[in-house]
This record gives structure tokens, sequence and C-alpha cells, in this order.
């Protein structure tokens, strides 16, 4: 019986410390927000004189850009380049 008591007490414990726990954070967070990232104002990528931008696709991390002569990848939280794939043009007897 006395273990009952102690482990209904335990657990009441528990509960009560873990309510205030989650009551304190909330309080804490709403009163001292974090502040957002700061915001990327604008993104200048380089693309060589005459090439245009075919198309661009986006997804949850990237956007991707596809130009005559290159595919680039960003990122798309901080805008920065993560990949640029130059493509040239050239002979290749492997597609036969």
């Amino acid at each position: 019986m006395r273990i009952l008591l102690a482990v209904v007490l335990l657990l009441g414990a528990l509960l009560v410390g873990g309510a205030a726990l989650v009551i304190g954070t909330i309080i804490s967070r709403l009163n001292n927000p974090e502040p957002p990232p700061p915001a990327q104002a604008e993104v200048v990528i380089q693309l060589p004189q005459g090439q245009k931008v075919l198309k661009v696709e986006t997804n949850d991390d990237h956007i991707i850009i596809y130009t005559e002569a290159a595919v680039i990848l960003l990122d798309v939280k901080s805008g920065e380049e993560v990949k640029r794939i130059i493509l040239k043009k050239g002979t290749n007897r492997s597609f036969r």
C-alpha cells in the first residue's frame, strides 16, 4: 500500500512539474520572441553575356535555374548558389 502511495505521489509531482515547465517555456517565448532571420534583399546571379534563362523550377530546398549553357542550383533559404553545372557542346560518341 505504501509503495502505491509513493508511486502516485511521484507521478503526480512529475505531472505538475512537466506542466509548469511547459507553461514557463510558453511564457518565456511570448515575452522574448526570437527575431526572424534576416531576409535577403536581392540575389545577383551572373550569366554569360547573351545567355537566356530557359526555365525555373522550385522545390522545398532549392531553386533550379536552367539556362542555355548551365544549370544553377540555389538554396531557397539563403539565396546562395549551391552548385553550377556548366553544359558544353561537344561530340560524345558514347550516346550512339
